[in-house]
């Protein structure tokens, strides 16, 4: 897996694209410590704290001005969407697998400590090799 980061001065517009493009994308949303992320990028799975699981993507808003940020997806039954807002962002990386997406790594400081919110794709894919709009969307 690669991860790329996106220079500050991109991240709003780079959050607006990225909502765009993999608005519905089936998505999980989990935290953990960035230490384990750093050290051990291959095995950060084992650390996630799963906020949300398989559910769809609808947002990913920064607020660059407040260090803000705010991913809204789909509830686990389908009803009303689940906010999860981070302070202090610090950095923003996108992650590929051999050139796919497979998500986008927002890291944060909550006090003195670093924490990573990830959300990662059920499987990675190119949002240009999607075509079409699916059922849920009409």
């Amino acid at each position: 897996m690669e991860q790329v980061e996106i220079p500050a001065a991109e991240w709003e517009s780079y959050c607006a694209g990225f909502s765009r493009a993999h608005h519905g994308w089936l998505v999980t949303l989990a935290t953990l410590p960035t230490p384990l992320l750093q050290a051990e990028p291959d095995q950060a799975t084992a650390h996630w704290q799963i906020i949300v699981d398989n559910v769809r993507l609808q947002r990913v808003e920064l607020d660059v001005a407040r260090g803000r940020c705010g991913i809204a997806t789909d509830t686990p039954s389908g009803g009303a969407l689940v906010e999860h807002r981070l302070d202090g962002i610090t950095a923003l990386f996108v992650l590929t697998v051999d050139g796919a997406h497979q998500g986008l790594r927002i890291d944060s400081l909550i006090g003195e400590e670093q924490e990573s919110a990830l959300i990662w794709f059920r499987a990675p894919a190119a949002p240009e090799e999607l075509d079409g709009i699916a059922d849920f969307e009409m």
